[in-house]
């Protein structure tokens, strides 16, 4: 009983360990204006690093990651201003991490 519990449980914490990272990382990058500046400061690595955690393609030339990320940023900005103030942060949190895949569904 107790074994399949624990790769559930564990895979839950995962997900939400990764969902806090990447939404805590987009309000430090929003925080300091890194979308105003196109991601212009951001490494050749922290760029590649960055669009990987995010589901982006990371094939591409780093002025491409750069866009990639400035337009998420752009977009988990105007999210905030959309939703009421009393939204729960894991939502959004959950919300970013799905965005990779309706990003595919789009394309098809």
């Amino acid at each position: 009983f107790f074994f399949h519990i624990c790769p559930s449980s564990s895979l839950k914490y995962e997900i939400r360990r990764m969902a806090f990272e990447i939404w805590r990382d987009d309000n430090l990058l929003l925080e300091e204006n890194y979308h105003l500046l196109k991601c212009k400061n951001i490494t050749d690595p922290e760029i590649m690093q960055a669009c990987f955690i995010r589901g982006y393609p990371i094939n591409g030339t780093y002025d491409e990651m750069r866009e990639y990320l400035t337009n998420h940023l752009l977009m988990i900005q105007h999210l905030h201003l959309e939703l009421p103030p009393n939204t729960e942060k894991r939502y959004v949190q959950l919300f970013t991490l799905h965005l990779a895949a309706l990003r595919q569904q789009f394309k098809s």
